[in-house]
């Protein structure tokens, strides 16, 4: 088979010197090349343990939403860890507040 068969239906641009780098992490990941895991945001865990503390509590949960939301934000600006505990403290606080106004408006109107 001929070089010219070999590549009949390949780019003439894809060649050794055209093909993609190698990644720089797999490359240069040695012994003693290991960089450390992004810190995790302080803001998103207290989102997590307020939303939490919520459910029992009525006002805890107004800072579980209020901390998810801040959370969220600190990780989208600084790109640290964390991003599923802000959600998860948004959303149960959020729950916790609207179910502890429901139940408070329920006994308000119906005594």
């Amino acid at each position: 088979m001929s070089l010219e068969q070999e590549h009949r239906g390949a780019s003439p641009f894809v060649n050794s010197y055209t093909l993609p780098l190698p990644d720089p992490v797999a490359t240069f990941s040695g012994p003693g090349y290991h960089s450390s895991p992004a810190p995790m945001s302080g803001f998103a865990i207290a989102a997590f343990v307020l939303g939490l503390l919520g459910v029992p509590t009525f006002a805890l949960g107004f800072g579980g939403v209020i901390f998810g939301i801040v959370a969220l934000r600190h990780i989208r600006r600084t790109n640290v860890r964390g991003l599923g505990l802000a959600t998860t403290g948004l959303v149960i606080g959020a729950l916790a507040v609207t179910t502890w106004s429901l139940i408070l408006a329920a006994f308000w109107l119906f005594g």
